[in-house]
Parts: structure tokens; C-alpha cells; sequence
């Protein structure tokens, strides 16, 4: 919490220093440009080159300061920043808030700094990884041998930025699958397949300890973990497999009694006629909310492509359906959480019924017993939808993709034009008012886009191994391709770091 306090810190007592009124401050996220792009003139697509991003700049480490006119902040040991007013009598250093990007590049684990557009390896020989959010634990899974009857053995180790030592947990180790680092960086769990099923192991990130079994994944009907979740305090493990959703305490001590189910695969739905049925389902795609107490979870019926979105509670062991997200096979909808708890459900177009893009927010109520309750539903319609002329007789289907909440009341998208060629735009919702603001124009062959937890970059990756760097300050693109290098993958942000 010390960084969104340092941020107010320095606007504050700047504003007041020039004598400013506070609403005239910069809003908080980027305005439209007024510039024409090379597409909107009609121009083939160009990015800058990587080499022209911002020069060096150095880490602001535990007893520096740096000064931003009236302002000074102090880093201490415990990474916090302390925030004091002082006489601007010397040259004044830059102090951002920028997330570096890791990613996987012929077989080395790599850093991107976006301050100096350069990229630097971390460790050899990799072909998975998963990090701590601050990047200051990564725990890397490298092959090792394959022995006679086919089986890949792997070493499991856990790189330490801040000294830069590696730890070995796991030594030429058969079939590890699934890795999750906790997000305070002290343990990490894995999965290991052998005759009997799949087992999941806890292990601390330093020296001098063992994996122990924190539980099993069953066999019914395949032997299979389908997904782990760590809880935001980094105490518990949830994952589901064929019985259901488990839970385990997962620090050091824990065992395999402990580990306790806490729904069964048994789902209640409800027939045309309005009567209650229970069936199986699977439970997939595990992710908690900024609280520890709600996990969404994506719910799959046995046999079918019907499947929905819900939120369980583990205090009550209530699982919430969210009734606007059921999958019959078709174009899925887009579920997010938001910083305040609340879930984000993102709609595409339905032309036959006259309903243009959508989000809908559900609230989380504790207290209610259905615990999701409806809520701000905003329809979505601009000028610059994409459009098709080769599709002027038929009413546009138009997705929405990409879906973030990069700041507060605010969320940014894609749509793009089902079944069209034409590049998908970007834009900006203001939920507080329901402005909606074009911001970009994409590549045309853009295949995903990853927004940065500091809201200031997105990766945009496309066809042909191009990567982009969108900076929504200046609604530029870098070409990323030269520096990251041909075959880059597994790409992850890091949580943003306070630079000097």
C-alpha cells in the first residue's frame, strides 16, 4: 500500500507548491491523441525502433532518495518509501513506477526493462517458469535427461534476484507439470505425474528443506490437477480435480490429511421447467479475488460444452453462479475480477436479438445469500467500431476482447469485427460517468494483447513473431522483435518498481 500513498504524496504537496486547484491535475488515465496514425492515413503500419525508448536509470535501492521538486523519497530495507517535503536546491532525478517483462527466448529465461530497452538473461537451460508478482523469486523448470522407457526428468530451482543465488528443490525429477510460486515468494507448489496419479508437493524457496506432500489429484475420470491457486496472503492452496475443490494450509508441516475437499463435483442447475438438477462438473481456471475469501472458478459439465462462471466462498462453501456467462460452445464471455471485488463480465454483440457489446458488474455481497447480485450493466457503441463494408447488408458482430481494469473506474478493451480482417481498436470506459474513449487502432493480425499492472505499456502480439510495445502515455508503438529476439514466449509482467 505504500506506493499508491507515495503517488498521492508527490501530486499533493506539488499542487499545492504551484497553487494549483486539485482539478486541474493530469487525469489518471491517457487522453486520445490528436495526431493522425500511419493507419488512419491510410499509411502502412511502422513502429518506432526499439533503441529510441527513455535512457538508463538506475534502481532506487534501500537508503537512496531520490527528488521530484518538493519532495523526497527514501527508500528503506524493508522496500517501503518514505515521503518528506524538501527545499529543491540541486538536480532534480526522475522517480517512475514501470514493470519489467520476463519471458522465455531460446531456452533462457529473459528481462526486459522497458527504461532502457534492454534485455538481459537470467538463467539457461529453461523451459518453464513462475515468478513472485515483485520477480524477486522465480522458480525456473529445467530438463534434464529422458531416461529409457521415455520418462523427462527435471531439476526444479528457485532463482533469487536480490543476491542472485540458486537454490535447487527439486533434483532430476520425473514428470513435474504444473509450478505456482505463492505470491510472497517463500514456498512453491508442483505437480508430479507417476502410475499412480498426480501428486502435489509444497516446498519453501530457501535452503535446507524438503518437499512434502500437500495432496493428490484423482483419477476419475482422468488423473489430473486442473488448476491451482494460491490465496493472495499466501497461505492456502486450492486446486480441483475430478472429486471437486480442495484446500490445504500450504507452509511448512503440512500433510495430506489436511487437505480437505470443500465441494464436490456435484453442481445444482435448474431445467426449463425450473426444477433443480444435480450433475457433475469439472472445475477449471482457479483464480482468487483481491480478497482471500472468493475464488472464481470456471464450472464445465461432463460430456457437454455447456459450462458457466461462479464464485466460491470458502467461508460459507457456497458456489454463486453468474447467470450471464453460460457456455454453449459459441464465443465465450470475458470474466475479470476487479481491484474493489467486484466481478467484471464482458459481452460481445448479439445482432440477431439488436444487443451491441456489453460489461455487466456483479457485486460480491457476503451477506446476500446468493452472494453475486447484479449490477451497472453498459452498453457499448461508438463511431469508430470497427466496420466492414463487405458486411454493410448484415448487422456487425462485433467481440470484446482483451478485457482489464488498468485503473480505477476505469477499463480498457478491444473490439474487433467477427469474421473480418479489419484491425481491432482500443478503447477506454470511464465507469464512474460511461464515457467511452477510443484510444488505438491495433494491427490488424494482433493475437493478443497484455496489459502491464502499471497501466502505462501493453505487449501486442501478432502473426509472424511480432511484438510491439504500446505505450498508452503516447500511443506509440515499439518494435519489440529485434531486441526480444525470434521465438520469445511465456511472457509475464512484473508488479511495477520504483526507479531514481
Amino acid at each position: 500500500m505504500t506506493r499508491p500513498f507515495l503517488l498521492f504524496a508527490l501530486t499533493t504537496v506539488i499542487l499545492l507548491a504551484s497553487g494549483c486547484p486539485r482539478s486541474q491535475a493530469v487525469p489518471p488515465v491517457s487522453t486520445p491523441r490528436t495526431s493522425v496514425t500511419a493507419q488512419e492515413s491510410g499509411q502502412e503500419f511502422s513502429p518506432s525502433p526499439a533503441d529510441e525508448l527513455d535512457n538508463p536509470v538506475d534502481p532506487l535501492h534501500p537508503g537512496e532518495a531520490a527528488d521530484i521538486g518538493l519532495v523526497q523519497a527514501t527508500a528503506t530495507p524493508e522496500n517501503s518509501f518514505i515521503v518528506t517535503p524538501q527545499t529543491n536546491t540541486g538536480p532534480i532525478r526522475q522517480l517512475s513506477t514501470l514493470s519489467d517483462l520476463l519471458y522465455i527466448a531460446q531456452d533462457s529465461l529473459m528481462r526486459w526493462d522497458p527504461l532502457t530497452g534492454k534485455a538481459v538473461p537470467l538463467a539457461q537451460n529453461v523451459i518453464d517458469y513462475s515468478p513472485s508478482p515483485d520477480g524477486q523469486v522465480i522458480v525456473l523448470l529445467r530438463p534434464q535427461k529422458i531416461t529409457a522407457n521415455g520418462v523427462q526428468h527435471f531439476d526444479l530451482d528457485a532463482l533469487h534476484l536480490k543476491d542472485q543465488q540458486i537454490i535447487t528443490l527439486a533434483d532430476n525429477a520425473a514428470s513435474i507439470q504444473q509450478i505456482a510460486v505463492s505470491p510472497d515468494g517463500s514456498h512453491v507448489v508442483f505437480t508430479q505425474k507417476d502410475a499412480q496419479g498426480v501428486t502435489i508437493f509444497v516446498s519453501p524457496t530457501t535452503p535446507g528443506n524438503q518437499p512434502q506432500i500437500l495432496g493428490t489429484c484423482h483419477a476419475e475420470p482422468v488423473a489430473e490437477c486442473a488448476s491451482l491457486a494460491w490465496s493472495p496472503d499466501s497461505r492456502d492452496l486450492v486446486w480441483s480435480d475430478a472429486l471437486g475443490l480442495w484446500q490445504a494450509p500450504a507452509k511448512a508441516g503440512v500433510n495430506l490429511q489436511r487437505a480437505k475437499l470443500v465441494h464436490s463435483n456435484r453442481v445444482q442447475i435448474k431445467d426449463p421447467k425450473g426444477q433443480s438438477l444435480e450433475i457433475k462438473a469439472r472445475f477449471t481456471d482457479l483464480e482468487f479475488a483481491p480478497s482471500e475469501r472468493f475464488v472464481l472458478v470456471k464450472v464445465a459439465l461432463i460430456g457437454s460444452q455447456v459450462g458457466w462462471q461462479a464464485v466460491f466462498d470458502r467461508r460459507s462453501g457456497l458456489l454463486s453462479q453468474a447467470t450471464d456467462t453460460y457456455i454453449t460452445g459459441e464465443v465465450e464471455t470475458l470474466v475479470k475480477w476487479q481491484a474493489n471485488g467486484n466481478l467484471l463480465v464482458g459481452h460481445a454483440s448479439e445482432p440477431n436479438r439488436y444487443v451491441p457489446p456489453f460489461i455487466h458488474i456483479w457485486h460480491v455481497i457476503p451477506t446476500n445469500p446468493d452472494i453475486l447480485v447484479s449490477g451497472e450493466q453498459y452498453n457499448l457503441y461508438s463511431d469508430d467500431f470497427p466496420f466492414s463494408t463487405a458486411q454493410s447488408k448484415s448487422i456487425p458482430a462485433h467481440r470484446l476482447i482483451w478485457l482489464t481494469e488498468a485503473q480505477p473506474n476505469h477499463l480498457l478493451f478491444a473490439i474487433r469485427l467477427n469474421r473480418s480482417d479489419d484491425p481491432p481498436v482500443l478503447f477506454d470506459l470511464n465507469i464512474l460517468n460511461g464515457s467511452l474513449t477510443k484510444l488505438e487502432i491495433l494491427p490488424a493480425e494482433t493475437s493478443q494483447v497484455l496489459w502491464s499492472p502499471d497501466g502505462i505499456n501493453a505487449l501486442v502480439l501478432g502473426g509472424r513473431n511480432q511484438i510491439y510495445l504500446l505505450s498508452m502515455r503516447t500511443s506509440e508503438f515499439t518494435d519489440l522483435q529485434p531486441t526480444i529476439g525470434p521465438g520469445a514466449h511465456h511472457f509475464f509482467w512484473l508488479t511495477p518498481t520504483f526507479r531514481k
